[in-house]
This record gives C-alpha cells, structure tokens and sequence, in this order.
C-alpha cells in the first residue's frame, strides 16, 4: 500500500495540507474540509491516515534536529501501546483487507470509508536515533471535516530550539516570552490569544524604531503620535526593515483577528503572520551582523595602518 501511496501525485486541487504540513505545522483543532466530489481529498486523507514514511523534526529528548519513522510501528517490529486507528467498524475492515488481497481494491474500499465513516486514529512515530523517544499525532473525521484533534509533544516542543532562541535573544526577554507564548497558545488550538503576543512583537518594532528616530531628532513626539500605524510606518520607514514596510497590512491584519476573526481563522493564518515577525527578525539581525562586521573591519583596518605607519 505504501508504494501506492507514494505514487499519489502533489495536487493543488486539495487544501488538505501534506502529511508532514498537517505533523509539524497546522495547530491543533484547525478544520479542512474533505470535497466528497474530489479525489484528491479523498487520496489526501488516506495518504496522512496510512502514511509509513519518515519526519525531520526537533526531538525534545535528544535536544537535536533528528528523523522520526512510523514504518517498524507499522509492521509490529517495535512494540506500541497505541491503537493506529479507531475505526468503530475496525474489524470489518480488516476482513475486507484480507478478502480483497488487491492493494488498488482496498484503496477503492477505503475512498468509500472515507467519505462516509467519523473515526479518530493515532500515528506513532518512533525518533531513529533512540526507538524510545516517541511522538503521536491524532486526527478526527468528522462531518466532512478532518483536523489534528492530539498530538504529542506540543508543535512548540517539536520546533528547533535554535531557531526559537536566536529569535527570543534578538526581541529580548520581554519580547522574547511574547513570541514564545505566541507560539504556544497557537499550538494548543487557541488562535485569538496568540495574534494578541504577535501585535505586540510588532508594535514593538514600531516604538523602537520612533525612539531611535526621536534620538537623532528625525522626528518629534507629537509628529509619530495622533498617527494610524500605517502612517506611523511610512514615516518611520528609514528606520524599519524593509519587508515590514511594504507589509503595512501586517498590523491591519493582526488586530481584525483579535477581534472579529474566529478562532478557527485566527489559526488558519497564524503561520503567515509568524512567518512575517521571523522575515522581520531576520532582516535584523543580518543587518546587525553587517553592522557589527563593519564596526570591526573599521577598527582593524585603522590598528592595521597605524601599525604599518609605525613600522616604516
């Protein structure tokens, strides 16, 4: 079956995200309609239900980037206490598998299933580095919908550490348990609670730039402040990065989910608006780099030709 389901082709026709999107990256309770009228749902679904292949994620117990696999779960060569699926008609299906003996037949049988049948089941990955260091992720079928209704540990747990620091030291501490919490909240299905962390990373962006604007006396007080955001962005435009400035929308967007999206929109588009916070920091940050290597070929350069000048 699996080699099956490898041959199953990348469709843009599907919303339902890949196996490894829907692992690593979709929050917790965010809901895709399955189109009965379309295969490539249908195909999708089965291909997250019965995937048997490997994920490279954070594992929280090595503390280091590793692959995780589900095929020995699979095939009964490393023992589980998880059931990988929870059909209420399990063993029927089972006797339709061994009665059809056809890997095409039973993929036919099981678009049937999964247009019709609720059920919740469990995917168990084992991390390859230690077999004992697991992960699980557990989806719903429901009236048409599938989400990611469990998982553990946390999608922040499974995020590299690295990443996660180098952002939290560039905001700082405050900033920093903003962006944290952030992505927590996000993780555990609540969507409206994270944009509220997210708006204040920006804001943040905001006033730090004014400050350094007031200092060198490019602007005044009372020039930034009876302003709207996205003029106070135009007008600290020398001073921003340059991605946050052609995305005024940024803070548009965050405030309308705090408060009018619902929380299944607010987690919809909650990548997108991390994503945006972590373009911004890196824009920083390599801009910090190139000024920190600048300052230090400055003061080399100058000790170098003083010590050339002395020595002639």
């Amino acid at each position: 079956m699996s080699d099956y389901l490898d041959k199953l082709e990348e469709s843009e026709e599907t919303k339902i995200p890949t196996p490894e999107d829907f692992f690593l990256k979709t929050n917790l309770y965010e809901k895709f309609e399955i189109d009965r009228n379309n295969e490539n749902d249908i195909d999708r679904v089965i291909e997250i239900e019965f995937f048997n292949g490997a994920i490279s994620c954070y594992c929280p117990e090595c503390k280091v980037t590793r692959t995780f696999r589900n095929d020995l779960i699979k095939n009964k060569t490393l023992s589980t206490k998880t059931k990988p699926h929870n059909y209420t008609n399990e063993h029927h299906i089972n006797i339709e598998y061994d009665r059809l003996k056809d890997v095409k037949k039973y993929i036919a049988f099981m678009k049937e299933i999964e247009m019709t049948e609720n059920r919740t089941f469990t995917l168990e990955f084992y991390c390859t580095h230690n077999h004992d260091h697991r992960i699980y992720f557990t989806f719903t079928v429901q009236n048409s919908f599938i989400q990611k209704s469990g998982q553990f540990p946390t999608l922040l747990d499974l995020e590299d550490s690295t990443e996660i620091t180098k952002y939290k030291k560039e905001l700082g501490t405050k900033e920093g348990r903003n962006y944290h919490k952030a992505i927590g909240l996000a993780s555990h299905g609540i969507g409206a609670g994270s944009y509220v962390y997210l708006r204040r990373i920006f804001e943040g962006f905001i006033y730090e730039a004014k400050d350094k604007a007031i200092k060198e006396e490019a602007i005044t007080e009372d020039d930034f402040v009876p302003k709207k955001m996205n003029e106070k962005i135009e007008l600290l435009k020398d001073y921003l990065p340059e991605i946050l400035v052609e995305h005024k929308e940024y803070y548009s967007v965050v405030s309308k989910g705090i408060h009018e999206l619902s929380e299944d929109e607010c987690l919809k588009y909650f990548n997108v608006l991390k994503d945006g916070i972590e373009v911004i920091l890196d824009e920083k940050i390599e801009t910090r780099k190139k000024e920190e290597k600048r300052k230090a070929f400055k003061s080399n350069m100058n000790e170098t030709h003083k010590e050339i000048k002395a020595d002639s």
